[in-house]
């Protein structure tokens, strides 16, 4: 098995591969704690058992890319999961709430606001 903590790997246009997983949008996350939503991650897995996580767009300070999707799963049942948004809205509301365990959603940045899927 190869290093690539010591080793430069190169495609052939030159993009140093090792980098790769840094920007990665199909990254999945686990969180347990409050959390900025990033452009980098796609997936978060979320466990609420020390009390409600809320995870926030933050249209202020972070730069998000039109039509991005994001995914946003509750692991476990007790509080809630909560996804904000500062600066906008999703579906027309501040934040939307996940109650149950091993819910769902999704949702897609239209360059001004987030639309559930």
């Amino acid at each position: 098995m190869i290093d690539l903590s010591k080793k430069r790997l190169k495609n052939r246009v030159g993009i140093d591969l090792t980098k790769i997983q840094d920007i990665d949008p199909r990254k999945i996350e686990f969180i347990s704690s409050n959390t900025v939503v990033s452009s980098f991650v796609k997936t978060y897995e979320v466990d609420t058992t020390g009390g409600n996580v809320t995870v926030t767009f933050d249209l202020t300070n972070e730069v998000y890319n039109t039509a991005q999707i994001w995914n946003f799963k509750k692991l476990v049942a007790p509080n809630r999961l909560i996804i904000s948004v500062n600066g906008g809205t999703i579906d027309g509301a501040a934040n939307q709430t996940i109650r149950r365990r091993f819910s769902n959603l999704s949702v897609q940045y239209d360059g001004i606001n987030f639309i559930i899927l």
